[in-house]
């Protein structure tokens, strides 16, 4: 439905950090996916070149990072091209980030579920909450795989066990419309009061 192609978005966009988890911005200062954050010593985000100079060396996530900074227009001119090249080295490298922005950058900017469905997947079994989450919402609408509605719960009860607030945010609207758990409004509603409380804007909207 149209309400899991939000979160299917959220989850795909958590941002850079370190810390707890949540999708976009909500939440700030938050990991992009716990169990697969950018571990690398060789470059910052502040520094695209030693980014890129490190991915031709070999470290996956650098490449990640080098997209992010490549993509967003960090340090130099937006290269979308260049982003997805080097999502695409980081995630075949096995760097669940960079599979998880590969399938952000497939699904909103070329609007590819397949594409989408094939990095978010890998990112999954790297281990990536983030991935598993968003890959889920896929599962759910049946968008670019089959539609697989107990897996894509699953996965959301997992993330949320997790403390991934989009993962939780998934279930509880999964509870108020009844999709593939019992139909529980009022269960719903106090879990957008409680991740509203943790800052995920999301979660407040659905309040009312």
């Amino acid at each position: 439905g149209g309400g899991y192609a939000v979160l299917l978005v959220l989850a795909l966009a958590t941002p850079l950090g370190s810390g707890g988890c949540a999708g976009r911005s909500a939440g700030g200062g938050s990991t992009l996916a716990k169990g697969a954050a950018f571990e690398t010593k060789v470059c910052r985000l502040e520094d695209p070149y030693a980014c890129q100079r490190a991915c031709t060396a070999g470290d996956h996530h650098a490449c990640a990072r080098a997209g992010v900074m490549q993509q967003a227009g960090l340090g130099a001119q937006a290269n979308a091209v260049a982003a997805e090249a080097n999502y695409r080295k980081a995630c075949k490298g096995g760097s669940a980030p960079g599979c998880v922005f590969l399938g952000k950058l497939l699904y909103r900017a070329k609007r590819d579920s397949a594409g989408a469905v094939a990095a978010l997947s890998r990112a999954c079994e790297l281990g990536s909450v983030a991935g598993c989450t968003s890959y889920g919402g896929f599962l759910q609408d049946g968008d670019g795989v089959a539609k697989d509605v107990p897996r894509a719960i699953s996965f959301y009860e997992k993330g949320c066990k997790a403390d991934y607030l989009p993962a939780c945010l998934n279930l509880a609207f999964a509870r108020l419309q009844g999709v593939g758990v019992p139909r529980d409004a009022a269960a719903a509603r106090g879990e957008f009061r409680r991740l509203c409380k943790r800052g995920l804007l999301q979660a407040c909207v659905n309040l009312g």
